[in-house]
């Protein structure tokens, strides 16, 4: 683990100020409370349309993208992760996934390392 300093930090030629890395720390710790919440509310869900869930979703996504700004912003960082945004009507359809088998049946049918596959078909 890279040690961290407290009075200022050098990312690439630019010194990042105190005030910066607290701001980048604090939208971390908020990102991390978001998805300890998230996961909360998941797990004590009352429905498929449960509004707690909706708004834990909600609060997540807006976390995320406060501290993908502010580390793009300080250390000139991307992340990894994107967010998809559709709108409340649409229905998610991955174009990938249209028409492949259900993940089970993927599971189930995938032979393992170093069988050999069967045929499944007939």
């Amino acid at each position: 683990m890279p040690h961290l300093r407290h009075a200022g930090s050098v990312t690439g030629m630019a010194t990042v100020s105190a005030d910066d890395q607290a701001r980048v720390r604090e939208l971390l710790a908020a990102l991390t409370d978001a998805l300890a919440r998230h996961l909360d509310a998941v797990e004590h869900r009352t429905g498929e349309s449960d509004p707690k869930v909706f708004a834990a979703y909600e609060h997540l996504r807006d976390a995320f993208m406060a501290y993908d700004d502010v580390i793009y912003d300080v250390h000139d960082e991307v992340l990894p992760v994107e967010v998809v945004e559709f709108a409340d009507d649409e229905e998610y359809v991955d174009e990938e996934l249209e028409g492949a088998p259900a993940a089970d049946e993927r599971l189930v049918n995938e032979p393992e390392a170093g069988q050999p596959r069967r045929n499944t078909s007939g």
